[in-house]
């Protein structure tokens, strides 16, 4: 297997068309295979795993005491209490919905509120191009309307206001990579040189892969394998966005783990799954697993009129709702 990945490095470099990222992205995804055909399983002494507990409480400790967030905050409070602060190392988070529900919108505020407090972001778009998750974006911040940017109407000052919000935060869009494999390396380097401390990729079911000659199932359950190794190798959450199966809908039900689409190892990857649900004019965030504390709770929030923001408006558990968003620090 690494023979071949390494013949196919040389013959994709002799390519005009291939750009230097696309080919430090393929000879990423080689060493990756080959460093996976040639390591060793290592076993560690539970002395020195204490030993490794104890230097992150103390670096949590003095990140307190800075008032550094020792978590990637996922932008809503109440998740962000359950999960002990938000997103933590190695975690392959599950963001699911229909489609149209508002899963990719969700997802960007996600992605604003890492962002926000200095964590850089990596957003894998599928689905759709940089220009639509920047124009949402744009939207999000109440100051740009999508008929003025589709009539070209739009008040330079009003502009100027809604990209200043924008301007330093860490967030790289990439619109291109369709592989797992290409994934998974672009995640790599970009953790490597500082620029990705949590990933997200909008959409499982668009991911391609070389096994498509495999059952679906099968497919779908090594690309989530894939993507939470790499998680724990590279010590960042990735969040990926997947579909619910029409059965949640047609049972006129609140959805359920049962109602992940193709392959029960989602859930079983997974160490958290936010399911999302249409509630009238709002949206219901129900987590349905987390490994870290409570699951089985909702989230009700409040979309903006372009359903590109959304306000936290009450929970299931009684857990206080901030009456305003707090201000990001960037």
């Amino acid at each position: 297997m690494a023979y071949i990945s390494a013949v196919k490095l040389l013959q994709e470099s002799i390519r005009p068309e291939n750009t230097e990222g696309d080919l430090c992205a393929l000879a990423e995804s080689v060493t990756r295979k080959i460093q996976g055909d040639t390591s060793d399983a290592m076993e560690k002494p539970i002395e020195m795993v204490m030993d490794e507990i104890s230097a992150e409480i103390a670096q949590n400790a003095e990140n307190t005491r800075n008032g550094v967030k020792n978590r990637i905050p996922t932008g809503f409070s109440t998740l962000d209490y359950f999960t002990f602060g938000g997103w933590k190392p190695a975690d392959l988070v599950i963001l699911a919905a229909r489609p149209s529900v508002g899963k990719t919108a969700v997802m960007l505020q996600m992605a604003k509120a890492a962002a926000g407090y200095g964590f850089p972001v990596c957003i894998f778009s599928i689905e759709m191009t940089n220009s639509e998750l920047g124009k949402r974006m744009l939207f999000s911040t109440g100051y740009v309307q999508p008929a003025d940017v589709a009539s070209g109407m739009v008040d330079a000052s009003n502009f100027d206001a809604a990209r200043s919000q924008f301007k330093n935060m860490p967030i790289y869009i990439n619109e291109k990579s369709r592989n797992i494999d290409e994934l998974v390396a672009r995640i790599s380097l970009n953790a490597r040189s500082g620029r990705c401390r949590v990933a997200f990729i909008d959409y499982l079911s668009l991911i391609d892969s070389e096994d498509e000659r495999m059952p679906l199932h099968q497919v779908v359950g090594k690309i989530t394998r894939t993507l939470k190794d790499t998680a724990k190798e590279l010590g960042i959450p990735i969040v990926l966005l997947c579909q619910i199966n029409r059965s949640a809908v047609l049972r006129g039900e609140i959805p359920q783990l049962i109602d992940l689409r193709d392959s029960g190892a989602i859930e079983q990857d997974a160490d958290i799954v936010v399911m999302l649900n249409r509630n009238e004019e709002n949206l219901d965030l129900w987590v349905r697993k987390n490994r870290q504390y409570k699951k089985d709770f909702c989230i009700t929030v409040q979309p903006n009129d372009t359903y590109s923001k959304f306000k936290e408006i009450s929970n299931n558990i009684g857990h206080p709702v901030p009456e305003e968003e707090p201000d990001l620090p960037i």
